[in-house]
């Protein structure tokens, strides 16, 4: 084992601290930087916290993207955090005095829709483009 090998593999069991194993991805290109690519799906928002929070403190890379193969040479020795919020699709409120709804960032506008129109309510977003989209790319976009 090369010793970026084994550096990637300290950061790997680090995260492994954070989220469980079947959270965590390798992503490919991974080997073309030293510090490691991994997608991470944290299920709650203390997971996310927490994982921002190692990538600050690691100066790593953190994406809300898929990965692209040229992020290894951007990167070079820092590791990469693609975050995925497929896991996050919980909702948290409804408001229907006031038609607020809080909502995890993984909820797709779709789903977001489906639940609204149950209440006779809506976002107000042109649904067909962002269907398949998740709550939080829409907004960050």
């Amino acid at each position: 084992m090369s010793s970026s090998d084994g550096h990637s593999f300290g950061r790997l069991e680090e995260l492994r601290q954070i989220v469980p194993t079947e959270q965590i991805e390798a992503q490919p290109h991974a080997s073309e930087g030293r510090g490691g690519a991994w997608a991470v799906e944290p299920a709650t928002v203390d997971e996310l916290v927490d994982v921002v929070k190692w990538a600050n403190s690691r100066d790593a890379a953190v994406y809300t993207r898929h990965p692209r193969p040229r992020d290894a040479e951007v990167c070079k020795d820092r590791s990469r955090i693609y975050l995925r919020a497929r896991r996050m699709k919980r909702v948290r409120d409804l408001d229907l005095v006031s038609g607020t709804i809080t909502v995890q960032s993984g909820l797709t506008m779709r789903e977001l829709h489906e639940l609204l129109v149950e209440h006779s309510l809506t976002t107000g977003f042109a649904t067909r483009p962002w269907d398949h989209e998740a709550v939080g790319a829409v907004l960050a976009s």
